[in-house]
């Protein structure tokens, strides 16, 4: 978000999302819905295709990242 020049509040508010759902999203706690990658793609102009790949990777990521420790 730093790179956007945009806090966190901000984001919220542009996207319609809670300030607490985005700091879920950022820790990995809640997955990143449909609806959500289409309101972060208006805000911040990243597809939500994007976002929606990134999402299907994430478990894959988890398990690796806990499998090395």
């Amino acid at each position: 978000m730093e790179t956007l020049g945009m806090k966190q509040k901000e984001l919220a508010i542009r996207s319609g999302l809670t300030v607490q759902s985005l700091n879920r999203i950022f820790k990995g706690e809640q997955p990143i819905s449909h609806e959500t990658a289409n309101r972060l793609e208006l805000v911040v102009g990243v597809p939500a295709s994007i976002w929606n790949n990134l999402e299907a990777q994430y478990p894959a990521a988890e398990f690796e990242r806990w499998a090395k420790l």
